[in-house]
Parts: structure tokens; C-alpha cells; sequence
């Protein structure tokens, strides 16, 4: 996964979000979420602007979550027949920096 870009659009922010694996799985192939969160608040998204295979762009109104550290987390779910069931799930914690003050980035 590829740290996300983030632009600011007064309470929208687009996040960039990219996946791929080794074994050439990218985001075409996944059932994909990303988490957003502030606090105990979350907003989930599952729909964004396809850049390529790998990458899409996401919108998040900001003003859904308040003041305090923004998080996310990164779910994606995919066919791999090495797992028991045949799908494999993975769940990757997204580190930011930023701030959101009243919904606003700072």
C-alpha cells in the first residue's frame, strides 16, 4: 500500500489510495474499504475514481468526524486459492499526520 496523498477541498479531502501483492492481486481484484476514523467516529468507503488496477481516488467529508487525529484503515478481501476458504482478507493500518480541527484539515 502507498501512503495516501491527501487534497484539500474545504470539508471534502480526496484521499489517494493504492494496493497490489506480490502475486499480482490488485485493487480490480479485491473487494476494498477504507475506514476512516477520528476519535470513536468512522466513515466507510467502498466506491472512489479508478486511476488504474491499482489506485483510486476516494472522497471523505470531513465534517462527519469532528476535531482530533484522523485515521484509516485500508480492508481488502480477494480470491486465493492458498487460503483455507479461498478468500484472503487483509486489514492495513494507514498512519497520518493530520488534524482535523471542527472537520477542517489543519
Amino acid at each position: 500500500i502507498e501512503t495516501m496523498a491527501r487534497y484539500i477541498i474545504p470539508s471534502i479531502e480526496r484521499f489517494r489510495v493504492s494496493f497490489s501483492t506480490d502475486n499480482g492481486v490488485t485493487l480490480d481484484d479485491c473487494k476494498w474499504e477504507v475506514v476512516y476514523g477520528v476519535g470513536t467516529k468512522r466513515v466507510t468507503i467502498n466506491k472512489g475514481v479508478r486511476i488504474d488496477e491499482n489506485t483510486v481516488d476516494v472522497f471523505l467529508d470531513t465534517s462527519l468526524l469532528g476535531a482530533g487525529r484522523l485515521s484509516a484503515q485500508l480492508n481488502v478481501e480477494f480470491t486465493d486459492s492458498d487460503a483455507p476458504n479461498g478468500t484472503r482478507k487483509k486489514s492495513i493500518e494507514i498512519t497520518t499526520n493530520d488534524y482535523l480541527d471542527h472537520g477542517l484539515s489543519r
